[in-house]
């Protein structure tokens, strides 16, 4: 009964500050990558260390200032998830695609005599679409 209570108390998705939270604790094991990031951010080391442990919280301007190290992202107070700071609109890789040709009407094309090294007709199994996942503690997904 204890642990029926305690799973449906938690949090389903983690916030920008769990996000941010989990990659402090991971950089906390390198030696002196948190000193780099606090003076990085102008803030003492030791309060970097006690946010990783989960023993104090930072200010918004030190969660914005930390995303922008960490990810290159933006902090968002509201809603405290992480948001890419990438506003450019997605251009394509190429101007126009190539004109479609039908392979038969090819210079090349030799057709294959019919004989039993041919394979039958293979069904067709049916895949089942994949649910789109988002990246936990951003907004929007992935792109």
């Amino acid at each position: 009964m204890q642990a029926l209570l305690t799973t449906t108390t938690r949090r389903l998705k983690p916030f920008g500050t769990d996000v941010l939270r989990q990659t402090v604790k991971a950089r906390n094991r390198s030696p002196h990558a948190l000193s780099l990031i606090a003076r990085e951010i102008d803030v003492g080391a030791s309060m970097l260390e006690d946010f990783a442990a989960g023993r104090g919280n930072l200010s918004v301007e030190v969660l914005k200032a930390l995303t922008k190290v960490l990810y290159d992202a933006e902090f968002d107070p509201e809603s405290g998830m992480l948001r890419s700071a990438n506003k450019a609109e997605p251009a394509m890789l190429c101007v126009a695609h190539p004109k479609q040709r039908h392979p038969k009407l090819s210079p090349g094309y030799r057709p294959m005599p019919p004989g039993p090294h041919l394979p039958g007709p293979q069904p067709v199994v049916p895949e089942k679409p994949q649910p789109k996942r988002g990246r936990p503690g951003w907004i929007g997904g992935f792109w």
